[in-house]
């Protein structure tokens, strides 16, 4: 287990590593199936969670009164995938 803190070096590759997937995940599938979010919020959620998230947003330009409802919504669509509920 590490952290951006203890191991920067460590998290960039896995955050990298992550984002390719998520990109081309993306890619590959773009024809069947149109992405909600965008790779880098995705591979961020993935990485660090909503706490990541919300610094990435910080960290960014955008307004976090302008990303907070793709924030929102990643959550609750995650939230109410069928990771977490049983039928």
């Amino acid at each position: 287990h590490t952290s951006q803190d203890k191991n920067p070096y460590l998290f960039s590759s896995f955050y990298h590593r992550v984002y390719r997937n998520v990109e081309n995940y993306i890619t590959k599938h773009e024809s069947q199936l149109k992405s909600k979010y965008p790779a880098s919020m995705t591979a961020t959620m993935l990485c660090t969670g909503l706490l990541g998230v919300l610094n990435e947003c910080y960290r960014s330009e955008h307004s976090i009164k302008n990303l907070l409802p793709y924030i929102r919504d990643m959550y609750k669509d995650l939230l109410m995938s069928n990771l977490f509920i049983t039928a």
